[in-house]
């Protein structure tokens, strides 16, 4: 039987929603910040990092396979890193123009969501390695 209440009070559950809701708040903050405007993490193509949790949540809240549910958790986590870190990359490229030498500061939205991200890959992991050792009172 699916129990929503059972998944929300272990321990992997609980570092796993945290790290999400530290994703999402990363969104909203600054993520660049130039001397004439600031950008938060809604691009596009952080909209893929939304629907990746999107399906995570789903997965999570429905699969019954802790194993499955772990994996997802990692690849979602691997994933959306990876996006923050080729945002970071690739926002030097965007913003600095050499002719107007416009400067570019990262704000805290981008490390917020890079945090978050990593959250979710240490639950995924911990729920692996906690199912190997079948001590089933974390996850």
């Amino acid at each position: 039987m699916f129990s929503i209440k059972w998944r929300v009070k272990s321990k992997i559950a609980r570092i796993y929603l945290s790290s999400i809701l530290i994703t999402l708040m990363g969104f909203l903050l600054p993520w660049i910040h130039t001397h004439d405007r600031s950008g938060s993490g809604l691009y596009p193509i952080n909209g893929v990092i939304a629907l990746l949790i999107l399906v995570s949540l789903i997965v999570f809240f429905t699969v019954k396979n802790k194993m499955l549910v772990s994996i997802v958790m990692i690849i979602t986590g691997v994933l959306s890193f990876l996006i923050v870190f080729y945002t970071f990359f690739s926002s030097l490229v965007v913003f600095i123009n050499p002719f107007i030498s416009s400067f570019v500061s990262y704000g805290i939205g981008i490390f917020v969501t890079a945090l978050g991200t990593l959250g979710i890959i240490i639950a995924g992991i911990v729920g692996i390695k906690v199912r190997n050792n079948d001590n089933s009172d974390l996850i």
